[in-house]
């Protein structure tokens, strides 16, 4: 079972990781890739209108122009004089213009007016209805031999009846003899055809087509035309963005030399706008289809595989608080080998700490056994002296003193336990304050007062003696020494009172004394108090040691020892 994902998380990192190296970064090549999709798009849309405009440009060249180079052979034919006179018959004539027009990629009808506007050879029966108003010159044919003299002229005409009204595009040149206008002759082109033609079948936007006055001859759309069938003035600037009734477009324009016709390809940039919105809309469900399915893919990861991760950290975040070391569980994840060397760690943490345990232990017992060493040879030599004395002033009591001291020091010298019940102890202390009021006889006096609860508790040898020693030495002689000692259990402490009513201990003093308790090696003077701090301390801890107090009144030195 997988545990709980905590800040420090394996798992989280992984999701970052995924988030940092493979989110962002496909945002980011995505973003740069929709950019230049988008510019390249932008600028392949201007040089496919650009090369459009070229192509029809070329194709309506082509087209006009072979209309125009046969016009002009038309009109220079004396035979369509004639035709016109009625003095020759038009049959060759319309034969040969017929196989003409059946030779070009677009198709035409072709008409012969005389002056006054009578159809006298044409290729198909429908006409506009002007040539028969009672002003024949209002319509357009009859109008080019008015103001076009021998030029050639192009614009759109209305052809049929007003049922069947259809637009051409007609070319036209006056028929001259002897610099008299006789007649005219017509090509009429469809516009549909001419632009199903030019303009490829999938072309990019809007067709115009104009003359250099911009008239418009050819529009796949009129909405770029004027009332007066011109291009409107907005969009005579050439190429460019162009804004026209709130709406924008992008143009490109080629002029023809040979025919003077201008081409004109407009492209609405709703349509570029909406175009590139569906680009972005896709890029957008892309991105997000990636990062559902790397977050799905991503958590299964992190579930089935990093989870082993995180148990990790966590036991490594329980050694840290807890100082506890303990050994997973192999998961058969893809970190299997972590897990393995985690373990193979903590065996050997375990065993480098149970050796420094072991190594600290035989430390702390050799520095144990020897203060009590060095104790017990000061004790030894204090004794003595007290022999000494007694041997001088009376033998019995010399001998007593012998007798005591022989146990206390078998008592003292005895290396099988180093902690011994408190009793025990205060049985020495009694020998010891015992053989010490013989030698001070009625200067001195003692007291011990130890509780039930504190006796069988456990506390380093000889401990009590160096304190109940310091009192005996610093005692003033001018007063009755009294020394008391005590025992009670209080909040888990054992707390062993040695009072005195000595002369005390300057605050000066006092410090030094405390100072020097603390000391990491042995100070220079207050070693017995100094043992045994370090002995309570060696045994019991920190919580363990000595506390003094001093005053006018005496001295009380209270050992403090933690009860398990």
């Amino acid at each position: 079972m997988i545990e709980k994902q905590t800040e420090k998380s394996f798992a989280n990192d992984i999701r970052k990781i995924g988030l940092r190296y493979a989110l962002i970064p496909i945002f980011i090549v995505s973003s740069v890739v929709i950019t230049a999709v988008s510019l390249i798009y932008f600028f392949s849309i201007q040089y496919s209108a650009r090369e459009l405009s070229i192509t029809i440009s070329d194709r309506l060249t082509q087209i006009v122009s072979t209309y125009l180079q046969q016009i002009e052979a038309i009109v220079d034919d004396p035979v369509l004089a004639h035709i016109i006179e009625g003095t020759e018959p038009g049959n060759d004539f319309a034969e040969r213009t017929y196989r003409f027009v059946n030779n070009q990629d677009v198709g035409a009808h072709f008409f012969v007016f005389d002056k006054t506007g009578n159809n006298i050879l044409s290729s198909t029966k429908i006409l506009s209805s002007f040539p028969k108003t009672d002003d024949a010159y209002q319509w357009g044919v009859m109008r080019s031999m008015l103001y076009s003299s021998n030029s050639v002229s192009m614009k759109l005409n209305r052809i049929g009846s007003i049922r069947t009204s259809a637009i051409v595009l007609s070319i036209e040149k006056p028929i001259i003899k002897k610099g008299e206008v006789v007649g005219t002759f017509t090509f009429e082109l469809s516009p549909e055809e001419i632009l199903e033609y030019v303009a490829p079948s999938s072309h990019l936007g809007d067709i115009v087509v104009t003359n250099s006055f911009y008239t418009s001859l050819l529009q796949s759309r009129s909405i770029y035309i004027d009332r007066y069938s011109k291009l409107k003035p907005e969009f005579r600037k050439g190429s460019g963005r162009v804004e026209s009734d709130g709406k924008r477009y992008y143009m490109t324009s080629k002029a023809s030399e040979e025919t003077g016709l201008l081409v004109n390809i407009f492209i609405e940039s709703g349509n570029f706008s909406r175009m590139l919105m569906n680009t972005y809309v896709i890029a957008a469900g892309v991105l997000l289809l990636a990062f559902v399915a790397i977050s799905l893919t991503g958590n299964r990861i992190v579930k089935l595989q990093a989870g082993s991760i995180d148990r990790l950290l966590q036991r490594l975040e329980k050694m840290r608080i807890e100082n506890s070391y303990t050994e997973l569980e192999p998961l058969d994840s893809e970190f299997k080998s972590l897990e393995i060397s985690y373990n193979e760690l903590i065996k050997n943490i375990k065993e480098l700490i149970d050796a420094k345990e072991q190594e600290a232990l035989l430390r702390q017992q050799a520095e144990i056994k020897e203060l009590g060493s060095y104790f017990n040879a000061h004790f030894i030599f204090n004794t003595l002296e007290i022999i000494r004395c007694f041997i001088k002033e009376d033998t019995e009591a010399a001998n007593k003193v012998i007798f005591d001291f022989s146990n206390l020091l078998r008592y003292s010298i005895d290396a099988t336990k180093e902690l011994v019940p408190l009793s025990r102890d205060i049985q020495y202390i009694e020998s010891y304050l015992a053989m010490n009021q013989l030698r001070m006889s009625d200067d001195f006096s003692y007291s011990i007062k130890i509780s039930q609860q504190a006796r069988q508790l456990k506390i380093p040898k000889l401990s009590i003696q160096p304190i109940v020693e310091n009192s005996l030495q610093h005692s003033s002689g001018k007063r009755i020494l009294m020394i008391d000692v005590s025992a009670t259990v209080e909040q888990n402490t054992l707390f062993v009172r040695v009072r005195d009513n000595g002369k005390g201990i300057s605050e000066k003093k006092l410090v030094e004394i405390v100072k020097a308790l603390e000391e990491p090696s042995p100070p220079s003077k207050f070693y017995g108090l100094y043992n045994v701090h370090k002995r309570l301390r060696l045994c019991f801890g920190k919580n363990a040691g000595l506390d003094l107090v001093s005053g006018s009144w005496g001295t009380e030195v209270v050992m403090r020892v933690p009860v398990e």
